[in-house]
């Protein structure tokens, strides 16, 4: 009778260990994904901005071409002003 329950325990420990692992592992698969979404999001939002940004170059290029009397102005900081 005592090895039939020892069998059974071993049995439900055997089968507890191998749950804990599955969670384990859908756990790291989850983590895995959840870093791949979040780095893919980066990279769509970086590339949406240099985009942007390029074209936002081009549109100053050609206004500077088309206005050769163009002068960039510099306004010094000053931070007694504030």
């Amino acid at each position: 009778m005592t090895e039939k329950v020892g069998q059974k325990n071993i049995l439900l420990l055997t089968k507890t260990q191998t749950i804990a692992q599955q969670r384990e592992n859908v756990f790291m698969h989850l983590q895995t994904q959840n870093t791949q979404i979040i780095k893919f999001g980066l990279i769509s939002n970086l590339d949406y901005l240099l985009k942007h940004i390029t074209k936002l170059i081009s549109i100053f290029n050609s206004f500077k071409r088309k206005n050769p009397n163009y002068q960039q102005s510099y306004i010094p900081y000053n931070s007694d002003q504030l």
